[in-house]
């Protein structure tokens, strides 16, 4: 018995699109390097200050990221954030980002997504930067989340179309540079939420400005 012509179609283009995906996969990519090392970003940003100047942590984790910064900000009222990110100058198998609520799914968070928003930044001709929103709970804890990734020169909130448009970007420019960044703060009792998410967000805006300014390429 014959298969359908339409089958028979679909099952050509599917293993053309494999193999060009495949092969593209595993040829040298165009590897795209930092204007600058995350060493060197500001321990101050505004009000917040990095205290304890902890720098980066240059880690080889399992994400083989190319360069990573952790920083703890904290204001003059005793507020903290938790700044990271991270940079690869091309993505392939497992190097590369993945979705946050990966790190944290083992120790017993729970997730609550408040959507996505766009950020409006300070720099002339900056990309348009879109994040995702998530308020994590544990017990009586609660810690809100803002993060988004970065393919190449665009900002996404949604992970699965940030991976579509590496392989389409990697496939046809043959370059796959990605970014991820993520910003938490944990919420204390009968703190406000908007309150906090714009304090977030304002906080951010200066970030992205400077990454884009100096950083990113």
């Amino acid at each position: 018995m014959k298969a359908p012509k339409s089958t028979i179609i679909f099952l050509s283009w599917s293993i053309l699109i494999f193999a060009i995906i495949y092969i593209q996969f595993n040829q040298g990519f165009t590897p795209v390097a930092l204007k600058k090392q995350f060493i060197y970003f500001p321990f101050e940003i505004g009000q917040w200050r990095d205290k304890e100047k902890s720098g980066s942590d240059y880690l080889i984790t399992q994400l083989s990221a190319d360069d990573i910064l952790t920083r703890e900000y904290e204001n003059n009222e005793g507020e903290k954030f938790e700044l990271y990110f991270s940079y690869f100058e091309f993505t392939k198998e497992k190097k590369g980002p993945h979705p946050p609520q990966l790190c944290w799914v083992g120790s017993g968070w729970a997730f609550k997504s408040l959507g996505d928003e766009n950020l409006i930044l300070d720099c002339k001709g900056c990309p348009q930067v879109v994040i995702k929103k998530i308020l994590a709970t544990k017990g009586n804890k609660r810690i809100l989340l803002l993060y988004c990734y970065r393919g190449n020169n665009k900002y996404f909130a949604d992970f699965l179309k940030f991976r579509a448009v590496s392989v389409i970007d990697s496939t046809i420019k043959r370059r796959s540079s990605a970014f991820t960044l993520q910003l938490s703060a944990p919420l204390l009792e009968g703190e406000d939420l908007e309150k906090k998410e714009k304090q977030m967000k304002d906080f951010l805006v200066k970030v992205f400005s400077i990454l884009e300014a100096d950083f990113l390429p």
